[in-house]
């Protein structure tokens, strides 16, 4: 966990390797309780490498 800080906001950043089938797609998402549903809304998803990284603007339950 890297806690990045800027002058806008401060962004958490999570590293999940990517260990995924071919086609298959990755994305960052939190369990929104209030909504009861899962959501990406506040965080950004990219892929390097092998590597899935998560940056989101807030602390939760998170998966990829």
């Amino acid at each position: 966990l890297e806690n990045v800080e800027t002058e806008e906001t401060s962004n958490f950043v999570f590293t999940f390797n990517a260990d995924q089938e071919e086609g298959a797609t990755s994305e960052c998402v939190y369990y929104d309780e209030e909504k009861s549903e899962w959501s990406g809304e506040g965080c950004t998803t990219s892929l390097v490498n092998d590597t899935v990284v998560c940056s989101c603007s807030h602390l939760t339950f998170f998966t990829v």
